[in-house]
């Protein structure tokens, strides 16, 4: 069930990353969409409340794009932790693409050797440096 609380805090991300935009755009372009739709409805007066919803198919299709792309965002920025795995394994692809730019290539055609190796050898090791990193940082507070 969506819930607008919900589609209003994933409207509300600021400083989107380059994954996060290429999601939250069109998911707020959708939404958009959906509410110019209900302000033309509002502007047409008291038949607005009259006219069942299944008869307006603007807002209709307007209304299924818009659940559509909350699903897909869902999935993937629904709460702090999906949205930092989100984040983080974008960085990791982008690092790949960075030291070999026939990695891109290799990423796109989904290349078994890519997808089923390194990709996840690289996310182990970058998980295990930011754990790390954390461990190291909470060692220096200690100490101090």
């Amino acid at each position: 069930m969506i819930k607008p609380r919900d589609i209003f805090k994933k409207l509300a991300y600021t400083n989107l990353t380059k994954i996060e935009k290429f999601y939250l755009i069109p998911y707020k372009n959708a939404f958009d969409t959906m509410k110019q739709g209900l302000c033309a409805l509002f502007a047409t007066g008291i038949n607005f409340w009259k006219v069942p919803i299944e008869y307006n198919k603007r807002f209709v299709e307007d209304l299924l794009v818009l659940i559509e792309w909350d699903m897909i965002v869902e999935r993937f920025f629904g709460n702090q932790l999906l949205r930092d795995q989100i984040n983080f394994v974008s960085d990791v692809l982008f690092d790949i693409v960075e030291a070999n730019k026939l990695g891109e290539k290799y990423l796109i055609k989904r290349d078994p050797n890519a997808m089923e190796v390194s990709v996840p050898r690289l996310i182990a090791f970058k998980t295990i440096q930011r754990m790390r990193f954390h461990k190291d940082e909470e060692e220096r507070i200690r100490q101090k």
